[in-house]
């Protein structure tokens, strides 16, 4: 009984903590993290990204679902997008959107 009840304290508090991660996505005073993932003139995939989002995670996922093209920008309080250049899947280096949400 006691293991049975430290099982559900650990899956409570596990279940916690992946609520207060969702809690990233809200827009603050810099802005939203967004990704486009791009294969032009086809397609655009667009996701918001959580707040500690590296840029390189954004490539990959543009590199995971076959995109040519990646696109970082920030989704700003007002509900204005502000996109850095597109660059290919294959450049690392990230073009950063202004004003810079943290990219």
């Amino acid at each position: 009984m006691r293991s049975s009840m430290t099982a559900l304290v650990a899956i409570g508090a596990a279940v916690a903590f992946a609520s207060s991660a969702s809690a990233q996505f809200a827009c603050g005073g810099n802005g939203c993290k967004v990704c486009s993932a791009i294969n032009p003139p086809n397609w655009r995939d667009t996701i918001v990204m959580p707040g500690t989002a590296l840029s390189e995670e954004c490539r990959k996922f543009a590199v995971a679902i076959a995109a040519p093209q990646w696109q970082l920008a920030c989704m700003l309080a007002n509900g204005h997008i502000r996109w850095a250049n597109s660059q290919s899947n294959l450049d690392t280096g990230p073009d950063i959107p202004f004003p810079n949400c943290g990219w």
